[in-house]
């Protein structure tokens, strides 16, 4: 099943007696764990009838002896096992998979792993119990998923600001929902987030930032890309390097694939990756300004920075030095 379907079905008390919640991505497993752990029982429900565990609190048999509580007043006994990956002998529960008690609601979160499908185990879950596996979404599927996610809100976002949030913010999700929640405090319903929201709230200078070094170095801005240098270098602490790197090789990664579909007409260009208008300009400036064969060597030049940051062969070079040497190389060579 889906998250917004297993959501979807707890908001209608259509509860299932076993749910297994896996995967890579935290955050549908939290949300799920929690629409459970509050929406349930009431309050005086919960004190007689839902336990919270941690898996690597409790034992498998301790688990099995809460299970087969009966509920006193309530119509359910919720059990919940958050961190269950620490579990030990997970296995040992296959004999309440097969016949799980519908007076029970239990709930295992197995964060960062994921069920080897060969077993028995995993049969007996797929067809008595609610699954649900969580992956990362893809670094292109962010700026549509901030979207979506303000939309549920109510808010809406200026596209330059989805995608500067998109790119600064990662494909975490968790890390993305809280940044947006600290940046819709002060923001009423209907109101549409700008740039200007994202640098005040999630501390990202407009005019000095990555993104804005990105763009320069697309349209081979020398003068833009030195002042942003030299903003870099008077706050190294708030523009690490290893943020740049990681910044700068998905962009020129993203160029490389482009440059295998010169072919493609903008428009299915924008779509495949994901780009608003403006941003795809930035490209469109790249793909004039590199050939396939500089944009593999700034590549290289990338890695080899890279591993000069982590100690080899970086000497006593700082790291704005070393991303001063990666602008120049990029720029002039």
């Amino acid at each position: 099943m889906t998250y917004e379907s297993i959501l979807k079905d707890i908001k209608a008390r259509k509860f299932a007696p076993l749910y297994y919640l896996m995967g890579e991505e935290p955050y549908f497993i939290d949300k799920v764990t929690e629409a459970i752990e509050n929406g349930v029982l009431n309050d005086g429900e919960k004190s007689f009838n839902q336990t919270v565990f941690y898996g690597g609190e409790i034992s498998v048999n301790q688990l099995l002896d809460e299970v087969y509580r009966a509920p006193m007043m309530s119509p359910y006994l919720v059990v919940i096992v958050k961190e269950a990956q620490h579990l030990k002998k997970m296995e040992e529960l296959e004999r309440y998979f097969e016949k799980p008690i519908p007076s029970t609601i239990l709930v295992l979160a197995v964060k960062d792993k994921k069920i080897d499908k060969r077993k028995k185990i995993y049969a007996l879950l797929t067809k008595n119990a609610v699954v649900l596996e969580t992956k990362r979404i893809y670094e292109n599927q962010v700026p549509a998923w901030i979207e979506q996610y303000l939309g549920s809100l109510s808010f809406s976002a200026t596209p330059a600001a989805i995608q500067m949030m998109a790119e600064y913010l990662g494909n975490e999700i968790s890390v993305i929902t809280n940044e947006i929640e600290k940046l819709l405090l002060n923001k009423v319903g209907g109101e549409k987030i700008t740039i200007e929201d994202v640098e005040k709230n999630i501390g990202i200078s407009k005019d000095y930032n990555i993104f804005e070094l990105q763009k320069s170095l697309s349209f081979k801005d020398v003068e833009k890309s030195i002042r942003i240098l030299n903003y870099f270098g008077s706050n190294e602490k708030g523009n690490p390097l290893i943020f740049s790197l990681s910044t700068l090789h998905n962009y020129f990664t993203t160029l490389y694939q482009m440059q295998f579909k010169r072919g493609s007409s903008d428009k299915d260009l924008m779509s495949e990756y994901r780009l608003w208008p403006e941003v795809f300009k930035q490209y469109k400036a790249a793909l004039k300004n590199f050939t396939l064969e500089r944009n593999e060597s700034i590549l290289l030049k990338i890695a080899e920075t890279d591993l000069r940051s982590k100690g080899l062969g970086k000497g006593n070079t700082e790291d704005n030095e070393l991303l001063k040497e990666l602008v120049c190389d990029i720029l002039y060579t």
